[in-house]
């Protein structure tokens, strides 16, 4: 299993359009092979710091993500929105 968290600060104003790209990247990824998880929250306090938090079977299946199209759009559709760059960390799951 892969957990990836994505901290994501956007520039003032930019919170409802970001809000919207998410929304349309978020229900395509749902349908994803591979996918168990994909959430969006927003800080608390602060309606301009998100975290995407995600859940993917393999590190295969979550690269696979990263290239699909909805995905690059998504990208791309941000990419102005954004107030610095991402902060993405990437997880695996062990046996403890």
């Amino acid at each position: 299993m892969v957990l990836v968290h994505a901290f994501i600060k956007v520039k003032d104003g930019a919170e409802q359009e970001f809000i919207h790209a998410a929304n349309k990247c978020i229900e395509a990824t749902r349908k994803e092979t591979g996918n168990k998880f994909y959430t969006l929250y927003a800080e608390a306090g602060n309606p301009r710091k998100f975290i995407f938090v995600e859940e993917w079977e393999s590190k295969p299946a979550l690269d696979a993500h990263m290239l699909t199209a909805h995905f690059q759009e998504f990208g791309g559709e941000i990419n102005d929105l954004l107030a610095e760059p991402l902060d993405i960390a990437v997880y695996e799951a062990s046996k403890i």
